[in-house]
This record gives C-alpha cells, structure tokens and sequence, in this order.
C-alpha cells in the first residue's frame, strides 16, 4: 500500500533518528542534524520506501538540492540521480548522483564539479563525512587556483578551518612543476603549502626543502628547512 504525505518540513538525523519515518529512536546533536524539506512524498509500505519529489538537504551550513530522493528504511539508505546542486559559503557546485548509507554516516556525491571566484576543483567522487564534519575528494581530485593547478590522490576540506589538504601531490604553474607526498591550501592566507620530500622544478632547475610555500597571488616561491637549490645555466 502507498501513503501520500505533504511535508513542509521534514527533519531527520538522515536515518539519524527520525522517529516519524521508523528509523530508530537514538537521539543526536545539533552539529550531526540532517534537515531535509521537500513538497511531496510517497511511502511503500510493501517495499520500505520512500519517494519525495524534489527535495532539499541542509547540513553544517551545506545546501543541497535533488531532483528526488528515494530512502530505503530497510536497508537504511538514501538516494538520487540527475541535476544536484551543492552549496556553501561562496562555493556553489554540480553532481550527478547522491547516495548516503547510515552504516558509514557518510553521503557521497559522484562526477563533482564546482568551485567560487578564485578557485575551482574536480573530482570523481565527493564523501561529506557526518561524523567527522570533513569532506573528501576520490578519484583524481584537483584544485584550479588562479594559474596553479593541484592534483592528488586524495583531498579534504575541513568546513571549520576553511582549510584543504591533500595527499601524493603534483602542481604546476608555467612551465614550472612541484611534487610533494602532502600540501594544504589556507583560503585565508591563498597559499600552498607543500610538505615531506617537497621539491619544485623548471627543466634541470631545482629546489627542494623541508617545507615550499608558494603563493597563489603573488607567484612567490619560498623553500624552508634543509634548502637544496640546483642551477643548470
């Protein structure tokens, strides 16, 4: 048997405990809240699901808007295909799909695009970790700031500090290449950081320390701690 319901408003812990959709009783934190606010839904008793037309997700100051969501209360996970829209502070971005399990409290987003006025970023797959309060980029991530481009194994951002970090780094600006096992990104400071085994070069022209800071702005390039510079003429 199928339920109509009309929600103005609908809040859930995402599974995160909200009793009025059977998905337990356990209490939560304001900081973990999922809300969730859609017109219209459909709920399969048969089945366990629950269809809502366009709907909108607020987490942590994030907005994200789906052209439906399907939750399945049976094997406690949420769906959604098509245009999804994300966005926070001044960053707005694009996806493709959305899926969240509450076995890992993790939401993931695939074929991520986005970025705000002096920076873009790219990744096959974006995790908004509830737990943690971090999100993660997988699947050849890369970071566009202004002519450098970062590309890595793996990148987070950390909502609070407003800070990226990434891991098996590679940058170029020009004609100019770097590579370092981490680098982090401050919006604050708009420098890179390039740390562990950091080294930057333009054909046999190399520089290598413990630390190599280079500026988004202002094109400086600052080598810190055992400072190793090799000059081909």
């Amino acid at each position: 048997m199928k339920r109509k319901w009309i929600f103005v408003l609908v809040i859930m812990s995402v599974f995160w405990g909200c009793q009025g959709w059977g998905f337990g009783e356990e209490k939560t934190d304001e900081a973990s809240k999922v809300v969730i606010r859609t017109s219209s839904a459909e709920y399969d008793e048969k089945t366990g699901k629950i269809v809502a037309e366009v709907s909108t997700l607020e987490w942590q100051g994030i907005r994200i808007v789906c052209p439906f969501l399907e939750v399945d209360t049976k094997t406690q996970e949420v769906k959604s295909e098509g245009e999804i829209r994300i966005t926070w502070d001044d960053f707005t971005a694009q996806a493709k799909s959305l899926w969240y399990r509450r076995s890992e409290n993790i939401l993931t987003l695939s074929a991520i695009t986005g970025g705000n006025t002096s920076s873009r970023f790219t990744s096959q797959t974006m995790d908004f970790d509830f737990t943690s309060n971090v999100i993660r980029l997988h699947g050849s991530p890369s970071l566009q700031l202004k002519d450098l481009t970062l590309r890595a194994d793996e990148v987070q951002y950390l909502l609070a500090q407003k800070l990226w970090q990434a891991q098996g780094v590679e940058v170029t600006r020009g004609e100019w290449q770097g590579k370092a096992r981490q680098a982090r990104y401050s919006e604050k400071d708009r420098s890179v950081v390039l740390e562990e085994e950091a080294r930057v070069w333009k054909g046999e022209n190399v520089l290598r320390g413990q630390r190599i800071l280079l500026g988004v702005d202002t094109g400086q390039v600052k080598v810190e701690g055992d400072v190793e510079i090799n000059l081909i003429p």
